[in-house]
């Protein structure tokens, strides 16, 4: 991953963290971790969405 793709992705989830605040959503700050992972290039597309998935079915079991 070039710098300019890290960059890319940075500037993205700034952007994601901001839209989410801006609208009163809370992000977690495991789910932070996991933006910036994936911002790192650490993880890709396909697992930032399954772990987030895994994260809001989670949290519905625990909510019943």
């Amino acid at each position: 991953m070039t710098a300019a793709e890290i960059t890319q992705r940075q500037q993205l989830i700034r952007a994601i963290i901001g839209s989410h605040e801006l609208e009163g959503v809370a992000v977690t700050n495991a789910t932070k971790r996991l933006l910036e992972a994936f911002a790192r290039g650490d993880v890709s597309a396909d697992e930032l969405v399954a772990q987030a998935q895994a994260n809001l079915n989670e949290k519905g079991r625990q909510a019943r």
